[in-house]
This record gives structure tokens, C-alpha cells and sequence, in this order.
């Protein structure tokens, strides 16, 4: 038996902008996971998934998602007669990366299980191949958070070629608590929504995107020299742009304000907006406790994380 693991991300700075270009900084989350556990059987490929409940043989069912995802694994790694169980402490569908970070997990699970010596790139270049599968021509951040469980700079290449993406390391852990909207958005139609606002809208998105850069610009900083109101500051100022763009809503406005008026540092959505998720920043665990109850208090869910660990 092998076991191996994969990591949630979560997204600092960058939604929406980092579509044009501009700098995104994003962090795998390594008390947030997806675990596989292999065992070698006498034929077949079964899938044992406890998130969500269910066996399947992916050789009869290539179909289910589980099976096209992690096709491009088993069929380049040549892997028959085996069993994995997945487990997860990651959300699905909400924005964490959690099908990269179960991509990540079994890679890791079948390279332990069968000595095959893959490093750390590997896995990265391997998670990517499923990742394609899930989103067609992902920008390559989440496997790399999964895969790493560090602070990420990224740079989506305008002209088709590679991405640039940096593993950048922290001097000291950042207190985090997500709060769930209980909405679910559309990051197709928001990502579009906010391109075709932008053509109507240039000079004044312009002005946006320019104080996103130098936004994000202090950020970087800020995260590698450990200064966390800087940061709590500069998350403030990301959200009021994306209240802008138009990708906040209320139940994501309310989170951040509820996180405020109860002492984090700063907050602002993760992801596409619409819904999802938001996260604040605090200053130690008691401040994550205070605020997860605070969210609890108003009837929103939420997940406690460290990043720079």
C-alpha cells in the first residue's frame, strides 16, 4: 500500500486580471488536501471515492469524470491491477482546485506504490495533462499549487506560449478563514461579463487594471516580508476593484464586511466571484476562531487555513 497527497489553493490577488496578463499570487493550502491510498489488486482499476460515495471499475465507466481526468495518468504511467481510495478534506466545486488536487494525490500514490521516481515537475507536468481534461486550457496554477503547497507568482503568456509561473517562498504562516456565499457562479459567464463591460468601459477599466498592477505589485512584497496588515490593506483594495468589474455579490460583500467589523486584517473574494468563496486574513488562530463563529453566527460555513507552512 502507497498513500500520496495533493493541496487546495486558494487565490490572493489576481482574479479576473490575471485573464489579461497581469500578475496573479495564489497559495497552496497544506492542512487542506485531497489523500489517495493505493493498493495493488489482481485486475482492474477501481476508483473507491468517498467524497462522493461511490465505486466504479474506470475500465467500464470511462465515461465518469473520476475516469477521464485520471486517464492521462494511468495511460502514460501504464497502470493496471490497482485500487484507490480517495479521501478529501477539500470542498469540491468551489473553487480550491480540488481536481487537480485529487490529480496530484493519485500521481503521488502510484509513484509511491510502484518506485516509479517521478520528481516533484513531473508531477506538476502529469497533474496538468488532467487538468486539460476538466478545463479545457487551464492556466497551470492549480496542479502547480496542488503540487507544491506554496505561494505562487503567475503570469498568463498573451501570446500562447508558456505560462510564467514562480514558486515563491514565505518567511512566516498567514492566517486565513473562507467564507462560502452558499452561491455558486459561473466563472465562463463572469469572465465574459467582465471582457464585455471592459470593451464598453475602457478608459474606466483601464484605470482599474493600472491600480491592480501596482496593487499587486506591493502585495509580493508584502507576502515575502512577512507584513500582514500591508497585506490585509492591499486584499481591501483588490475588493473594492472587483466590486468595480462587477463580480462581487451581496453575500460575498456581507462575509468580507462581517470579517471587518470583527478584526481581520483584510478580506475579499477567491475565485471567479458571483458566489464561492471569500477569505480574510487575521493575525493568529484565536482571530480564525472568532471569525469562523462570527460567520457561523450569520449562517455561513467556513474553513480555517494556513498558508506558508
Amino acid at each position: 500500500m502507497a498513500s500520496g497527497k495533493g493541496f487546495a489553493k486558494v487565490i490572493l490577488f489576481g482574479e479576473h486580471f490575471v485573464v489579461y496578463g497581469l500578475s496573479g499570487l495564489a497559495s497552496g493550502i497544506k492542512n487542506l488536501f485531497t489523500e489517495a491510498t493505493t493498493k495493488k489488486v489482481d485486475s482492474g482499476i477501481m476508483l473507491i471515492d468517498n467524497i462522493y460515495n461511490r465505486v466504479d471499475n474506470l475500465k467500464e465507466d470511462e465515461n465518469f469524470i473520476n475516469a477521464r481526468v485520471l486517464k492521462p495518468v494511468l495511460d502514460e504511467l501504464n497502470i493496471d491491477n490497482i485500487e484507490i481510495t480517495l479521501n478529501s478534506s477539500i470542498v469540491p466545486e468551489h473553487g480550491m482546485g480540488y481536481s487537480a488536487a485529487l490529480s496530484v494525490s493519485v500521481i503521488r500514490a502510484l509513484n509511491n506504490e510502484f518506485n516509479l521516481g517521478l520528481t516533484d515537475e513531473q508531477v506538476n507536468e502529469l497533474a496538468y495533462k488532467c487538468e486539460t481534461v476538466s478545463h479545457g486550457t487551464p492556466s497551470g496554477i492549480d496542479n502547480t499549487c496542488a503540487t507544491y503547497g506554496s505561494l505562487l507568482h503567475f503570469e498568463k503568456n498573451m501570446h500562447g506560449e508558456k505560462n510564467k509561473i514562480e514558486i515563491l517562498k514565505l518567511s512566516k504562516p498567514f492566517y486565513l478563514v473562507f467564507g462560502d456565499s452558499g452561491k455558486k457562479g459561473s466563472t465562463k459567464e463572469l469572465v465574459a461579463g467582465v471582457r464585455k463591460r471592459k470593451e464598453e468601459n475602457p478608459e474606466e477599466y483601464d484605470k482599474v487594471f493600472e491600480e491592480y498592477k501596482k496593487l499587486v505589485s506591493e502585495a509580493e512584497d508584502a507576502l515575502l516580508g512577512g507584513d500582514e496588515k500591508k497585506v490585509g490593506e492591499l486584499m481591501n483594495r483588490n475588493q473594492e476593484l472587483l466590486v468595480k468589474i462587477g463580480v462581487s455579490i451581496p453575500e460575498l460583500d456581507k462575509l468580507c464586511k462581517l470579517a471587518l467589523e470583527n478584526g481581520a486584517l483584510g478580506a475579499k473574494l477567491t475565485g471567479a466571484g458571483g458566489g464561492g468563496m471569500m477569505i480574510s486574513l487575521v493575525e493568529n488562530e484565536e482571530m480564525q476562531t472568532k471569525i469562523s463563529q462570527v460567520f457561523k453566527e450569520n449562517g455561513f460555513d467556513s474553513i480555517k487555513i494556513k498558508i506558508g507552512e
